[in-house]
């Protein structure tokens, strides 16, 4: 199971996106190995945040209702995997365990998140903003 990142969602969604044709393809790439694909709350609530958020803001810019659809039609693709209870003692653990902090931990959670599912792999466009936890998950891109 390939846990997909916000923007994965946000990218591969916007044929205006320089990264559309790219992640399309390893899209598909996956499907054809039949890898099972999978999204969380955390990713869904991020893209939310982006695609309701205006141009200038580095946003989509599209409305609530559209975004809802999109989010709709996510779940309805990819495997949704709603939080696991431990989610939070998972988080604590691996916070201590590599000394994390700042904006970036945004990215910590959703490593917990894969740790507490027992997912091993996560598809991003930024895996530098995962290397930290690169012993313990491994990220494609």
């Amino acid at each position: 199971m390939i846990l997909l990142d916000t923007n994965i969602l946000i990218h591969g969604n916007q044929a205006s996106s320089p990264h559309y044709v790219t992640i399309t393809e390893r899209l598909i790439e996956f499907a054809d190995n039949n890898e099972e694909l999978a999204i969380c709350p955390q990713v869904l609530y991020e893209f939310y945040v982006v695609a309701t958020r205006s141009p200038n803001k580095n946003g989509l810019g599209i409305s609530n209702g559209d975004a809802l659809v999109e989010i709709d039609k996510f779940m309805g693709v990819y495997t949704f995997i709603e939080d696991p209870v431990n989610l939070f003692t998972t988080w604590f653990q691996l916070m201590k365990q590599y000394h994390s902090a700042g904006k970036a931990e945004h990215d910590g959670r959703l490593v917990a998140f894969m740790q507490a599912q027992a997912i091993d792999q996560i598809y991003t466009m930024n895996p530098g903003d995962f290397n930290r936890y690169a012993d313990i998950i491994t990220i494609l891109n």
